[in-house]
């Protein structure tokens, strides 16, 4: 028995509606049951399409029964949703007439007395289960403050375009960036404005990258951007661009005398390199960057290291 689109498109034309309670044994099997039940229910024929639907399924989907009689649910089916309804139970992605997604367990039966390989249909809302699974993978991998990607994803996306390099000539370079002088400013105002500060630069790397590009948020004030198809020159124009934004964070004055900027290691990917490889290559290429600003800072007297300046490790 087939419930939805395993076969080709039925005869041209509307499919008739049928009156469940006319059907053999329907006032036994459904009559008033189906017209009046909460759970959306709807008869198919052999081709997929609905024979007939009650109320609960029409205003589930948001339309008239009069308007879902003779369509299939594969019409109503969220573009995402690539799979089709078969016999037994599956989840499934659909489209309410407003436009929003709704997520439904859809299970069917066989109704023979509706025709042959009909069935009948009941759906079950999971759109709350569905958007707190995606709620709780989303925190699962992201940095909570800052919303950008965490350690976690970081890793799969950088594995991901690691795995694309080694296949093509394509090169990928990885910033690891940290903030200088970072714990005066939690230790003078707050870590309230250093939350800030952590936002504000999350926002300037961003601004700074195209779409393709990752950043992430190790924690603390450690950042790591992932670049595909870039080369070693085009990452230090890259980088030249992101210290600018965060040297032109909107923080206050008094805040500004604390906050320095960042250091920045770039790394290349090397053929055959792991993530955890590159990322540690590009820690080591920002701790001597920033242990190189440190000494240019005490040659100069004064507390600031100067303008950030990008260290390649090769």
């Amino acid at each position: 028995m087939l419930t939805h689109d395993d076969v080709p498109e039925g005869p041209a034309g509307a499919a008739p509606s049928v009156d469940v309670s006319a059907l053999p044994g329907g006032p036994l099997r459904l009559g008033p049951v189906f017209a009046r039940s909460p759970v959306a229910m709807g008869v198919v024929d052999a081709f997929g399409r609905l024979l007939a639907v009650n109320q609960s399924l029409a205003d589930y989907l948001g339309r008239s029964p009069e308007a879902l009689v003779g369509t299939t649910l594969h019409a109503h089916a969220s573009a995402d949703d690539v799979g089709r309804l078969r016999t037994g139970t599956s989840e499934r992605r659909l489209r309410h007439a407003r436009g929003h997604d709704l997520w439904a367990v859809v299970s069917s039966v066989p109704m023979p007395e509706a025709g042959d390989g009909a069935a009948l249909v009941c759906l079950d809302d999971a759109t709350s289960r569905r958007n707190t699974e995606r709620m709780l993978l989303h925190a699962a991998l992201h940095d909570s403050l800052t919303n950008l990607p965490n350690r976690r994803l970081l890793r799969d996306r950088l594995d991901t375009a690691l795995s694309r390099a080694r296949r093509s000539t394509e090169r990928v370079a990885v910033l690891f960036v940290d903030l200088d002088r970072f714990k005066a400013v939690n230790d003078t105002f707050g870590h309230d404005v250093g939350d800030e500060v952590l936002v504000s630069v999350a926002k300037g790397i961003l601004s700074a990258l195209r779409s393709k590009d990752t950043v992430a948020r190790l924690g603390g004030d450690e950042f790591v951007v992932v670049l595909p198809r870039l080369s070693k020159k085009q990452a230090r124009k890259r980088a030249k661009r992101l210290e600018d934004e965060i040297e032109r964070l909107a923080v206050s004055r008094r805040v500004r005398r604390h906050f320095h900027g960042a250091s920045t290691g770039i790394v290349k990917a090397r053929k055959n390199d792991s993530a955890a490889r590159v990322l540690g290559r590009g820690e080591q290429a920002m701790r001597a960057e920033k242990q190189r600003r440190r000494k240019r800072a005490e040659r100069n007297g004064n507390g600031s290291s100067g303008r950030p300046q990008s260290r390649v490790v090769r």
